[in-house]
């Protein structure tokens, strides 16, 4: 078992070295108040690709944040990791985190306008990467599952949304008549957090 382990974590780092995946830094504003997210490409796709907007968990934009994105974009997808909190708000414990998370959550106006903004700044990076703007999903695991979940109900129409173990609740579920996506929502049966 551990020799089958250590294959395969070898494998993957070989795999990720290979890769010329680029990390950009890109900053923005919502309401005049700074922004940053990361642009994650492999550098040497040179024709469009479609992009996946992607909302980290309560921790926000981090190192974890940006692995996952590489993983997610490999050589078929530019991904862009979206700041719903703030450049100035980078959350250093899970007591940190939970307060930011629950104040984006607790007004769903807020939360569809940050990642609706965080779309549009993705759609604008044609200038430094080959996007297909034509081709774009959002995926999100847990407050990030959330806040996709809110972009579908606020009307926006991209190819799709898919939500790890994001929260199911929305103060209006009448919101649903909006979403003209489709939706995968993936969640575990036995999570305490979420009853039937």
């Amino acid at each position: 078992m551990h020799k089958t382990l250590t294959t395969l974590i070898l494998t993957a780092t070989v795999g990720l070295a290979q890769a010329d995946m680029m990390t950009h830094k890109v900053d923005y504003q919502i309401d005049g108040e700074p922004y940053q997210g990361l642009l994650v490409y492999d550098e040497a796709v040179t024709e469009p690709r479609p992009g996946l907007l992607m909302v980290p968990n309560w921790m926000g934009v981090t190192d974890n944040a940006a692995e996952k994105a590489y993983r997610a974009a490999g050589t078929d997808y530019v991904v862009f990791v979206a700041d719903l909190y703030g450049r100035d708000m980078r959350p250093a414990d899970a007591k940190q985190a939970s307060a930011a998370a629950g104040e984006v959550r607790a007004d769903r106006a807020l939360m569809r306008k940050r990642v609706n903004a965080a779309l549009e700044v993705f759609k604008a990076q044609t200038d430094r990467v080959a996007l297909d703007t034509e081709r774009l999903g959002a995926i999100g695991f847990c407050f990030g599952g959330t806040a996709v979940l809110e972009l579908a109900r606020s009307g926006t129409e991209i190819g799709g949304v898919v939500s790890f173990h994001g929260n199911l609740d929305t103060p209006d579920p009448e919101d649903a008549k909006a979403i003209r996506m489709p939706l995968l929502v993936l969640h575990g049966a036995d999570d305490p957090y979420v009853p039937p």
